[in-house]
């Protein structure tokens, strides 16, 4: 017949037939460089190959040199005698050159034309490197388990194999085809080229045979749902195949891999049965267990003197939890949470490794209702030539080490945060806070000099407290050419820093506005609030003859304006 078709699964192609392309591929590039050949040397005893070795063209060294595989090192050809074959470098030559032969090392050497070529035909391997390097593309592409090389022995040789994939969505399935140079095929387009109907196609590719023969009493399966879940079971199953599990939590959908003599690792009351045409059509009838995932949550620790609520408002941190055990983890199946409370803000729950996860009760509404800011001073606008004259806070180095040649300018956002109910004390507090700028009637990040977002996800640390870059002020001193950083009595923000590369010895070239009336919005978040409650501060910026001013101020109490 002259349709055939082989399958290839995913863990083959990447344990066997991927390695096997990536060294055909170091002759293919050897024997198309000036070198005009590639070798390879295997050391070995009886059938057991010891290590191999590469003698290729290397296109970065611009050379030829000598690749030992299993450590990954190049040495120059006439070092690969002394250096890994145990002899002089006049022998290693003689050996490469094919003048003499060394005990226990053998040598395949490929070319187009050469008379001492021992190997299949140049073209041999460079259609085995391109056809492998399409499967890998569909796989990679598609995402399926497995692949496909059909053949139409018909056609010439080196052009009567196309690569494929059937993918199979649950519902429909389609085939996909590509031609040895990479070119996609429709089936369509394979029908014309073969002369062969559809079917007779489709056919071939589903009645297709490992390409190489499995042996074993047992069987490899992996989990439809998670590759990295891999077991063997008992007895023989079709390659390629899918089977359904009565008692595994992880999975009820299986691909079976390959067969195998090693030792089941799945116990025999667990029982699989057919699971139906793929994968997808298996998961779609029997979906995916999630058995972790991630959920943001606030802690409080009774041992600490805190009380169940406390878990409510204070500061969420990622957790895993599992849907099928109903327990919690630092991460997936990693080490167990603390034992205490935990709340998404509306329930807390219990959770102890001794006693598992329970609901606590409802979270109580908070009392904090702002505002959170009862002054804010904006000083003028500023720009300064060559050494600055006034006090600069923010980004360490603003000068580049450079300070005597460069124009900078800065707009400052002095806000002194005052809690009106006294709930809430800066002293001991945390806020984060974010900078937008209207840019073309939208709202868009700010970034700074270097196009780094201002303030995004940063925090500032009160006064009495540990603090961050934020919370100090940075003042230059022209007599020593020195920073010297204060802690801050405010909180900072910065509508943005920029630096003008000009010579102010030799030319004084006046200073461009860099803000002219930009208009930033300033986001403050107390982090014991979502993020739905915050401070939005919206001014204008001005310019160096206009103080810059406050447009609009507002609160925000869980996305209600107040």
């Amino acid at each position: 017949m002259a349709l055939e078709s082989k399958k290839i699964t995913k863990k083959e192609f990447q344990t066997y037939y991927e390695p096997l392309r990536s060294d055909f591929e170091r002759m293919v590039n050897s024997v198309n460089s000036s070198m005009g050949f590639g070798q390879i040397i295997q050391k070995y005893i009886g059938t057991e190959v010891l290590n191999t070795y590469y003698h290729v063209w290397d296109n970065n060294l611009n050379q030829q040199v000598v690749l030992d595989k299993t450590t990954g090192a190049y040495y120059p050809p006439e070092q690969a005698g002394p250096m890994l074959w145990d002899t002089s470098a006049s022998n290693g030559l003689g050996f490469l050159n094919g003048l003499i032969s060394l005990s226990g090392y053998r040598k395949y050497k490929y070319c187009t034309s050469c008379s001492d070529r021992n190997t299949p035909t140049f073209q041999s391997v460079d259609n085995f490197k391109k056809r492998y390097d399409q499967v890998g593309s569909l796989l990679s592409t598609h995402n399926t388990l497995d692949a496909y090389l059909f053949y139409d022995f018909a056609l010439t040789r080196f052009n009567n194999v196309f690569p494929a994939v059937k993918y199979d969505d649950g519902v429909n399935v389609t085939f996909y085809f590509k031609d040895v140079n990479g070119t996609n095929k429709s089936l369509n387009e394979i029908v014309q080229t073969t002369n062969k109907s559809v079917s007779e196609i489709e056919l071939s590719i589903d009645e297709a045979e490992i390409v190489k023969p499995q042996i074993g009493a047992n069987t490899v399966i992996t989990s439809c749902c998670d590759e990295r879940l891999s077991y063997v079971i008992s007895g023989e199953n079709k390659v390629g195949g899918t089977l359904y599990s009565v008692g595994m939590t992880e999975s009820f959908c299986w691909y079976v891999e390959s067969l195998t003599d090693e030792t089941p690792t799945v116990p025999d009351r667990i029982t699989f049965t057919y699971g139906g045409r793929s994968c997808a059509e298996c998961v779609k009838l029997n979906p995916c267990l999630k058995p972790c995932v991630d959920i943001d949550l606030g802690y409080a620790n009774p041992d600490d003197g805190q009380i169940p609520s406390d878990s409510c408002f204070g500061r969420k941190t990622t957790y895993s939890f599992n849907e099928i055990t109903n327990e919690l983890y630092d991460t997936c199946e990693g080490q167990y949470a603390k034992d205490g409370y935990y709340s998404d803000s509306e329930t807390i729950y219990s959770w102890s490794e001794r006693n598992g996860w329970s609901e606590f009760g409802p979270c109580s509404t908070p009392s904090f209702e702002g505002p959170w800011v009862s002054s804010i001073i904006i000083p003028q606008y500023t720009d300064t030539f060559a050494i600055p004259t006034t006090t600069y806070i923010g980004f360490t180095g603003v000068q580049d080490g450079s300070p005597t040649n460069a124009i900078y300018a800065q707009l400052q956002i002095t806000i002194d945060p005052q809690i009106a109910d006294g709930t809430r004390n800066i002293q001991r507090d945390i806020y984060k806070y974010n900078v937008l700028e209207l840019v073309n009637g939208q709202w868009v990040q700010a970034t700074d000099k270097d196009n780094r977002p201002i303030g995004y996800g940063d925090y500032s640390l009160d006064k009495g407290g540990n603090r961050n870059k934020l919370n100090y002020r940075q003042v230059y001193d022209p007599s020593t050419s020195q920073w010297t950083t204060y802690e801050g009595e405010y909180l900072l923000f910065y509508g943005s820093t920029f630096a003008y590369n000009g010579d102010y010895y030799s030319t004084r070239r006046p200073f461009t506005n860099q803000f002219n009336q930009r208009i930033f919005k300033i986001l403050i978040y107390p982090i014991w609030e979502d993020d739905t409650s915050y401070y939005e501060i919206v001014v204008n910026a001005g310019d160096t003859s206009n103080t810059p001013n406050i447009v609009s101020t507002t609160s925000y109490n869980q996305g209600v304006s107040s």
